[in-house]
């Protein structure tokens, strides 16, 4: 039987797709953090997985209301909470691809401040923008 390779992974978050290709080094990392690290460094371990390999998307929106472009900088720009959660559905999705186990269960995130937890769809502002992204992140 011939090797079939997972080459992207396609997570749903919010009516929206997010295609992960590889990222091992940053993938590594949540591993390596998850082991010996608390929920702060966690978040930024996963936040860093979803801007290094979520290489494409589906169904995001700038405030504009056009389609947004999968780029480095507007993948920086999502919400702390949006990029763990997506990070997180991706790295369930692997194991279940990978293993096939149940997914595991979710890295805790509950050190982050409330403003980063705060749930629903929200439109992205241009990177450097003083769009509703850099007010809620406080970096007008």
């Amino acid at each position: 039987m011939p090797f079939q390779p997972v080459l992207a992974v396609r997570v749903e978050y919010q009516g929206a797709t997010f295609i992960f290709s590889a990222a091992d080094e940053a993938a590594s990392n949540c591993i390596t953090t998850g082991r010996s690290g608390g929920a702060g460094d966690i978040a930024l371990a996963l936040a860093r997985l979803f801007v290094e390999g979520c290489k494409q998307w589906e169904g995001v929106i700038g405030a504009d209301g056009e389609a947004l472009a999968c780029t480095p900088d507007n993948r920086a720009a999502f919400l702390l909470s949006d990029k763990t959660e997506i990070a997180d559905a991706y790295l369930s999705e692997l194991m279940v691809l990978a293993e096939g186990k149940a997914p595991r269960p979710k890295l805790p995130t509950a050190s982050l401040p409330p403003e980063m937890t705060a749930a629903g769809p929200r439109p992205m502002a241009a990177p450097g923008s003083d769009g509703p992204e850099a007010m809620a992140t406080g970096s007008q």
